[in-house]
Protein backbone atom coordinates (compact mmCIF):
# COMPACT_ATOMS: atom_id res chain seq x y z
CA UNK A 1 0.00 0.00 0.00
CA UNK A 2 2.89 2.54 1.09
CA UNK A 3 4.53 1.68 -2.57
CA UNK A 4 0.95 2.33 -4.66
CA UNK A 5 0.89 5.59 -2.60
CA UNK A 6 4.60 6.54 -3.21
CA UNK A 7 4.04 5.89 -6.99
CA UNK A 8 0.98 8.01 -6.93
CA UNK A 9 2.72 11.14 -5.72
CA UNK A 10 5.38 10.96 -8.37
CA UNK A 11 2.17 10.45 -11.23
CA UNK A 12 3.30 7.13 -11.96
CA UNK A 13 -0.28 5.95 -11.81
CA UNK A 14 -0.09 2.80 -13.51
CA UNK A 15 2.57 1.33 -11.59
CA UNK A 16 0.90 2.48 -8.75
CA UNK A 17 -2.46 0.99 -9.70
CA UNK A 18 -0.62 -2.66 -10.34
CA UNK A 19 1.35 -1.61 -6.74
CA UNK A 20 -2.63 -1.49 -5.11
CA UNK A 21 -3.45 -4.62 -7.45
CA UNK A 22 -1.02 -6.67 -6.02
CA UNK A 23 -1.79 -5.60 -2.16
CA UNK A 24 -5.09 -6.99 -2.66
CA UNK A 25 -3.63 -10.24 -3.33
CA UNK A 26 -2.65 -10.58 0.30
CA UNK A 27 -4.83 -7.86 2.09
CA UNK A 28 -8.66 -7.00 0.71
CA UNK A 29 -8.28 -3.39 3.10
CA UNK A 30 -11.36 -0.75 2.35
CA UNK A 31 -8.34 1.47 1.94
CA UNK A 32 -6.81 0.37 -1.01
CA UNK A 33 -9.76 0.00 -3.11
CA UNK A 34 -10.58 3.37 -2.15
CA UNK A 35 -7.03 4.27 -3.25
CA UNK A 36 -6.61 2.04 -6.64
CA UNK A 37 -10.55 3.87 -7.33
CA UNK A 38 -8.77 7.14 -6.71
CA UNK A 39 -5.71 6.29 -9.24
CA UNK A 40 -7.98 4.83 -11.48
CA UNK A 41 -10.09 8.16 -12.39
CA UNK A 42 -6.90 9.74 -12.11
CA UNK A 43 -5.95 7.64 -15.43
CA UNK A 44 -9.95 7.79 -16.79
CA UNK A 45 -10.61 4.27 -15.81
CA UNK A 46 -14.09 5.21 -14.43
CA UNK A 47 -15.60 1.98 -14.63
CA UNK A 48 -12.69 0.20 -13.09
CA UNK A 49 -12.43 3.07 -9.98
CA UNK A 50 -16.58 2.98 -9.81
CA UNK A 51 -16.06 -1.01 -9.33
CA UNK A 52 -13.34 -0.47 -6.54
CA UNK A 53 -15.24 2.38 -4.98
CA UNK A 54 -18.30 0.03 -4.24
CA UNK A 55 -15.98 -2.57 -2.56
CA UNK A 56 -14.84 -0.28 -0.49
CA UNK A 57 -17.85 1.29 0.57
CA UNK A 58 -19.24 -2.16 1.04
CA UNK A 59 -16.20 -3.12 3.60
CA UNK A 60 -16.15 0.85 4.99
CA UNK A 61 -19.38 2.61 4.24
CA UNK A 62 -17.81 5.91 5.54
CA UNK A 63 -16.18 5.62 2.41
CA UNK A 64 -19.59 7.30 1.04
CA UNK A 65 -18.33 11.06 2.04
CA UNK A 66 -14.82 10.05 0.09
CA UNK A 67 -15.97 9.27 -2.99
CA UNK A 68 -17.36 12.36 -5.01
CA UNK A 69 -18.95 12.01 -8.07
CA UNK A 70 -17.50 9.93 -11.17
CA UNK A 71 -17.59 11.70 -14.98
CA UNK A 72 -17.69 8.25 -17.79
Amino acid sequence: MVLGASLRQLGRNREAIAAYEAALQFDRRPELYLNLGQTQVAIGDSKSALQNFVRACIYFPAYLDEVGPISP
